[in-house]
């Protein structure tokens, strides 16, 4: 198999969106003085599926953020956890492209309020498991930019 370093030439569209979420929130921590060490390598995308330290921090960066929610994914089409359970990441940054806004929440928090609220999860077009939350709404998401 063929390693791609970015997220365009793994996985397409959809990829290069992430790329742009990903250099939104290195742009925003460059300008505000805070450390950030992009890990696009192999074991932290596959394995520990991370995207950048961030003042120490893993983090992943999502770019899924539509019309003022997130999309946090519960299961895959294949029946299998979603990245909410996958990650290793300590915290999650959702990223708006088209407005560049960025929230973060932590992992574990969100699991919490996901198993609180289940029966709000939805299939989509493509068969995964998803919930959208309101960026608005729940005071574990903080917007920084």
């Amino acid at each position: 198999m063929i390693w791609y370093s970015n997220s365009e030439g793994r996985f397409g569209a959809n990829g290069a969106k992430g790329d742009l979420g990903e250099a939104i929130v290195e742009e925003y921590c460059k300008k505000n003085g805070i450390k950030f060490e992009d890990k696009n390598d192999r074991n932290s995308q596959v394995v520990l599926k991370i995207d950048c330290l961030i003042n120490g921090v893993p983090v992943d960066v999502k770019a899924n953020i539509f019309q003022g929610h997130l999309a946090v994914e519960l299961w895959t089409r294949k029946n299998e956890p979603g990245w909410l359970y996958t990650t290793t990441a300590k915290e999650i940054y959702g990223v708006d492209v088209d407005t560049k806004s960025i929230y973060r929440y932590n992992v574990e928090q969100m699991k919490r309020h996901v198993k609180m609220n289940r029966k709000h999860a939805r299939k989509s077009k493509k068969g995964d498991v998803l919930m959208w939350i309101s960026v608005e709404t729940i005071s574990i998401i903080e917007r920084i930019q």
